[in-house]
This record gives structure tokens, C-alpha cells and sequence, in this order.
């Protein structure tokens, strides 16, 4: 039986957005807004402005350019 954790947390066409991938890619935005803000922004206020949800909205976003772009040829 396939674990919660292996499921992606979102499809987009035929590509997936695995759980894994979802929290490197949030990891390094918060590392960049962290900097980019002097460190001046904490980790609840990172969740308050639902940095995973932009993340992942992002993400979702780039996925369905590429395969507009590969189906354009």
C-alpha cells in the first residue's frame, strides 16, 4: 500500500509534485526571503503568508508552461 508521504501534493498533466521536492523548493525560498529580509522575517510569519501555497501555485505553474511549450513544439 502506497504511503500518504509518496503521493504527490499535486499533479499537473502527466508530472507530479512530490511531498519531497515540495519541501526543498519551500526550504530555499525561505532561505532566500530570509536573506533578502536580513533575517528580520521569522518562520511564523513565513507560514502566516502561506509561503507553501505560493510555493506550490509557482510550481504548478512552471510544470503547466513546460508542457503548453512541449505541446507547442
Amino acid at each position: 500500500m502506497k504511503q500518504i508521504q509518496d503521493r504527490p501534493v499535486a499533479t499537473v498533466g502527466d508530472r507530479k509534485i512530490s511531498p519531497e521536492t515540495l519541501h526543498f523548493s519551500v526550504q530555499d525560498e525561505m532561505k532566500r526571503l530570509q536573506t533578502q529580509f536580513k533575517d528580520v522575517i521569522s518562520l511564523e510569519q513565513l507560514k502566516a503568508l502561506r509561503i507553501h501555497q505560493h510555493v506550490l501555485e509557482r510550481m504548478a505553474q512552471g510544470l503547466a508552461l513546460e508542457q503548453l511549450v512541449h505541446h507547442l513544439g
